[in-house]
């Protein structure tokens, strides 16, 4: 099975290709991508937990009840564009945090990029003093 499968794919290189950039472009795809890169990345730090698609939709879905729309959980932005968010683990990887549906949230990229790899909480007071300044 296995060595008629790489013929296939060897004798029709474009069209797999061009399948599997429409599957990565899809929001399946997407949610595939980020399941693979969150167990990637807690293998790295030696953190338990394994996420599947199915896990990355779960955490859209308690999303979408807490909030209307895609909103960061951080500086509560609405998220217009779908690729203008990043999903993020709320405590890091790196200080310990689980890799399982309970620790992801949806975050805008500015706040993800800023918060590293800081408390959640300390985090938040952070950015909520920066937009009473109207510095964020």
């Amino acid at each position: 099975m296995a060595a008629t499968m790489r013929k296939y794919c060897k004798a029709n290189a474009e069209s797999v290709a061009a399948t599997h950039r429409k599957y990565i472009e899809s929001p399946r795809g997407r949610m595939a991508r980020i399941a693979a890169n969150s167990n990637r990345r807690a293998e790295r730090f030696g953190v338990p937990g394994v996420l599947a698609l199915t896990d990355i939709q779960e955490m859209y879905r308690k999303h979408y009840d807490m909030y209307p729309t895609l909103t960061c959980t951080y500086c509560y932005k609405t998220i217009v564009d779908d690729s203008d968010h990043h999903v993020d683990h709320i405590y890091p990887l790196s200080r310990g945090g689980r890799n399982v549906t309970d620790n992801l949230t949806v975050a805008c990229v500015a706040c993800n990029e800023a918060k590293h790899n800081q408390d959640p909480y300390d985090f938040r007071v952070w950015v909520l003093g920066q937009i009473r300044q109207g510095a964020w």
